[in-house]
């Protein structure tokens, strides 16, 4: 008799968990959200136990700052309830052009150019370097 309210009573949610329900990225202007989330290793509706919440945070955000796009990466979460919450990872993104400037010495060697000291002897230039071309971490 007493049976099925024994079942009833064993149906309580478990609070020891984080079920993530929604994950925002903030401060991508170049690199496609689903990059993000590949390095961070995080998706919708996984479920965190509570305990080992800051080291999976810590260790997603390594995982980003990793791919070596961003300068800074923070990711917090809004708990909802005692079982959902919601995240927001912010990222600083780096730049993508780099000018590097180029001299180059046409004399046989440096000593030679030092002796004359003739600036019409250098090759100067610059190259611009440019990362991250489509915003899929290439």
């Amino acid at each position: 008799m007493l049976l099925p309210y024994a079942t009833l009573a064993q149906k309580t949610r478990d609070t020891s968990f984080f079920r993530i329900t929604e994950i925002n990225i903030v401060g991508n202007f170049k690199t496609e959200d689903r990059i993000v989330l590949i390095a961070a290793d995080l998706t919708i509706n996984q479920r965190i136990p509570k305990k080992n919440l800051k080291l999976q945070f810590e260790t997603a955000e390594n995982n980003i700052q990793n791919t070596d796009l961003f300068n800074t990466v923070d990711i917090s979460n809004f708990p909802i309830n005692d079982t959902l919450t919601e995240l927001i990872i912010t990222v600083s993104e780096r730049w993508f052009f780099w000018p590097i400037p180029i001299v180059e010495n046409a004399d046989p060697n440096f000593n030679t150019w030092w002796q004359r000291k003739d600036f019409s002897r250098l090759n100067y230039g610059l190259v611009l370097m440019y990362n991250n071309l489509g915003g899929k971490a290439q």
